[in-house]
């Protein structure tokens, strides 16, 4: 009875501790400045941790996965990445702007702050801007960039990731707005599963919901959103699965937009989108910290992705 209350206690946490990891993604999603993400980020890392250790705890078995995105998926990789650069530019400084000593450069992954013109934009080493292009990647057991390949299990060493790109800081930023074209943005995204569903969420403020909508297929989930003050955020992800067009759903929350896509069969997803390396995979239901002995069989579902390599 005792172990059963102990069992229970720690469900309770993990429960706890599961909520204010998605209340501090949400906050994530709307706050700006580096100086209020990055305690968030802090947190954030110390209740993965936490979970982490009580999800051991209580004895549900998670497996590791030894895959790694094999060389012929890498030139896809790079072929995106240069796509993603060429449709935007990264926007640069207005030089007729004044910038105060000690001000952070706004680009991801740089710590370096202005000096003076001379120092932090001449030709020496401290005008180098060594950043990352892309949005920052947070699941439980990788967290990574968008723009780069690496991903790490720690927050630490996340913070430690050196940017993949090489420009001029940005202090100030250009100043302007061309009122003559819808703007484009990037928005984060997260994502967990259940047995039967994948609960995805889409980071964007004050969406307007008659201007936006979001398209399932089979294979594929189209989001277009317009946000109140006119800006533009689109994109294709190309789902690790297949999902039930028919029973998914949205819906435009105040800070996100959640997507609700029903699995077409009840294999655990190891990443969101095929061109992700799969870095886990999730049993569930499966309790207990022992292994059974003798002889097993195994059933191999037809719709399993293994299905198609099997040997005849």
């Amino acid at each position: 009875m005792e172990s059963n209350n102990q069992l229970e206690a720690v469900k309770k946490q993990i429960e706890e501790t599961t909520v204010e990891i998605k209340t501090i993604k949400d906050t994530i999603g709307i706050v700006e400045g580096k100086s209020l993400l990055e305690p968030l980020y802090v947190r954030l890392g110390e209740l993965e941790k936490q979970k982490t250790a009580l999800v051991q705890q209580s004895k549900v078995e998670v497996f590791e996965s030894d895959e790694v995105k094999s060389p012929a998926s890498a030139p896809k990789q790079e072929s995106t990445k240069s796509a993603q650069a060429a449709s935007k530019e990264p926007e640069e400084d207005d030089l007729t702007i004044p910038v105060a000593s000690g001000t952070a450069c706004k680009r991801s992954g740089c710590k370096k702050t202005y000096v003076d013109e001379a120092t932090s934009r001449g030709d020496g080493p401290e005008a180098e801007c060594l950043y990352h292009p892309g949005e920052p990647i947070f699941h439980e057991g990788s967290k990574g960039w968008t723009c780069c390949s690496r991903k790490v299990l720690e927050f630490e060493e996340f913070l430690k990731i050196k940017g993949c790109e090489k420009g001029k800081h940005l202090f100030v930023g250009s100043g302007k707005k061309d009122t003559n074209s819808e703007e484009t943005i990037q928005c984060r995204h997260d994502w967990y599963q259940t047995v039967s569903q994948v609960i995805m969420s889409v980071f964007a403020k004050k969406v307007d919901a008659n201007q936006s909508d979001v398209t399932f297929s089979e294979r594929e989930v189209s989001v277009n959103l317009k946000t109140a003050d006119g800006k533009r955020f689109k994109s294709t992800y190309s789902l690790y699965e297949r999902i039930d067009p028919e029973n998914s759903k949205y819906e435009v929350l105040n800070t996100k937009v959640e997507l609700v896509l029903k699995k077409a069969n009840g294999i655990s997803w190891q990443s969101l989108t095929s061109d992700e390396a799969p870095l886990m995979t999730t049993t569930f239901g499966v309790p207990g910290g022992t292994a059974t002995v003798g002889a097993k069989e195994y059933i191999l579902a037809m719709d399993s992705p293994l299905y198609a390599n099997r040997q005849t």
